[in-house]
């Protein structure tokens, strides 16, 4: 599988110029989540075999990525849908970074 995001260590300077956040977002899905019944709409449409399993090689962040989260404690949501809102802690995150 190819990066996703190849060129993703050049990008986080603009974030440390203006002082900005660093959050990350990471996707998969428990194994409860990939076992019918398919309670989650990704899951459905990409099936199990076609999801991120939480915690499988295809889950583990770039070395380059993962390097920025440990390198300044920047926090990572763990997500399982295409919104980083949806019952993730994002929102409030952002709240306590603004104040």
């Amino acid at each position: 599988m190819s990066p996703a995001s190849p060129t993703s260590s050049a990008s986080p300077p603009t974030s440390k110029t203006h002082s900005l956040p660093r959050i990350f977002t990471q996707h998969g899905h428990t194994q409860a989540e990939l076992t019918p019944p398919l309670k989650n709409q990704l899951v459905r449409k990409w099936t199990p075999s076609g999801s991120i399993t939480k915690g499988s090689k295809d889950w583990e962040l770039m070395p380059d990525i993962a390097a920025l989260t440990t390198a300044n404690d920047n926090p990572i949501i763990h997500k399982n849908t295409y919104d980083a809102f949806l019952n993730t802690d994002l929102a409030a995150l952002l709240r306590r970074e603004e104040s």
